[in-house]
């Protein structure tokens, strides 16, 4: 057992509840497939990463669900994951601005993080000679209006939920003060 002594169990909370988001968005892009459309939030995952895990916590997490998102929608060269990464050091880098975890700090955070992603994303996928131009951009401004909802609906409660959850299990999880 000495291979998980330092290993403190904010990260397994974090990464369990994470796969418990991964999964239910994957649930979400099922039932909305229907219509068409597909919901990119990756936000959800990375920002309570980086806000409640140490820099190697944080890095573990973008790298693990860029390959998980890498395995669902891939980016030319394998880029979610460096993607993913980036947007997890960004927040990491800025998140002593956000210790009082204010609904509406944590909204607009998730909401930045989220739509900066999908718009640097989209920018690598375009599916050349596969469908005519106006329709990946008809299709590029559904997906981000259902994005926009969904992150600017829910980003606080995903935050929140993290905290509950280690609440419950009687662990503290507040925003990382050290690096």
């Amino acid at each position: 057992m000495t291979l998980f002594k330092d290993i403190k169990p904010r990260f397994f909370i974090v990464f369990c509840v994470n796969l418990a988001l991964f999964w239910l968005i994957c649930l979400v892009n099922d039932a909305l497939s229907g219509i068409g459309v597909y919901v990119y939030l990756p936000a959800f995952l990375i920002v309570p990463s980086a806000l409640f895990l140490g820099f190697g916590g944080a890095m573990f997490m973008a790298v693990f669900f860029g390959l998980m998102f890498e395995a669902q929608t891939p980016l030319d060269g394998a880029l979610t994951p460096v993607l993913f990464a980036a947007a997890a050091f960004v927040v990491f880098e800025m998140r002593q601005k956000f210790r009082s975890l204010d609904s509406f700090g944590i909204t607009w955070l998730c909401w930045i993080a989220n739509m900066l992603m999908y718009l640097i994303a989209v920018l690598f996928i375009f599916p050349r000679a596969v469908a005519p131009f106006w329709g990946y951009v008809l299709r590029v401004f559904t997906d981000a209006v259902f994005t926009s909802f969904m992150a600017v609906l829910f980003s606080a409660y995903v935050v929140n939920l993290n905290k509950s959850v280690a609440y419950l299990l009687g662990v503290p999880l507040n925003v990382k003060e050290e690096s």
